[in-house]
């Protein structure tokens, strides 16, 4: 009895300590970003048509990058590894499932995009007819399925602090077509041959992440950001997509003359 006695008092002080909200240990509360209006942090400028079957070549960037920077920046800003550990699977499972979506087709082989430029070759409809083809390596880590391209947002509550992490992706509207490829699909029954249109895309992915104090509603604003030049691959072609609407075409974007527009089917 007198051991239980004992034990219990130690019991309710480790639950206590337990449920206890961990001390913020990174910025100090000089160092906080606090605003005071709605931010915006929605993708602007961005390019105007964002299709399904856009694939995205990444050169910097990566799943990896992209995942150790929205850790670092949690660490850093609010400085408990608890609650980073608790971010960083979630966040990097939503990364596959919305962008990083296509391991499985790389590794399987079920997408491949030539290495050779249709548009330099003497030829271009029998070398595209023909079963040959130089194919890119891709890296699925560093190859983005556009699909809708939504913003990621993972969020929870830790004592009084109220945190929400922010992945927003955006294509900006300097773009330009720079040739065609082959691309492979494979399925069960069939092999489809498409010439997919290659143009240069500028990416840019923010980090938001916002922390809000629920006892004085004081909220803080912090972004990290990722920008660079990559390729995009696509079936469809943008520059006659954009004359439709009436929206002036950006430099190098007139190559009508160059364009292969065909597909073959092999079942």
């Amino acid at each position: 009895m007198k051991i239980l006695q004992k034990i219990i008092p130690i019991l309710i002080l480790s639950t206590f300590f337990a449920c206890t909200p961990t001390e913020r240990k990174g910025l100090t509360e000089k160092n906080r970003a606090y605003v005071t209006q709605a931010v915006n942090d929605s993708c602007v400028n961005e390019f105007k048509f964002v299709t399904h079957d856009l694939i995205l070549e990444l050169n910097t960037i990566s799943l990896d990058k992209i995942e150790l920077l929205a850790k670092e920046q949690l660490d850093s800003v609010y400085g408990s590894i608890g609650v980073s550990n608790y971010f960083d699977p979630r966040l990097k499972k939503d990364l596959i499932k919305n962008y990083f979506s296509l391991e499985n087709k790389i590794k399987d082989s079920l997408i491949v995009i030539g290495s050779n430029n249709l548009w330099n070759i003497k030829n271009p409809m029998a070398f595209f007819d023909s079963n040959s083809i130089h194919p890119r390596k891709l890296d699925w880590k560093k190859t983005i399925l556009c699909r809708s391209f939504e913003a990621i947002t993972v969020n929870h509550t830790f004592g009084k602090w109220f945190i929400e992490q922010k992945i927003v992706p955006c294509i900006k509207s300097n773009w330009k077509e720079t040739g065609q490829f082959k691309k492979i699909k494979k399925t069960k029954d069939e092999l489809i041959t498409y010439a997919n249109y290659q143009y240069q895309l500028e990416i840019e992915i923010n980090i938001h992440l916002y922390i809000t104090n629920s006892e004085t509603s004081k909220k803080e604003h912090y972004v990290t950001g990722l920008t660079e030049l990559t390729k995009g691959y696509s079936i469809s072609d943008f520059s006659s997509w954009y004359r439709i609407d009436g929206i002036e075409l950006p430099p190098g974007t007139n190559n009508e003359h160059k364009k292969i527009k065909t597909i073959r089917v092999i079942r």
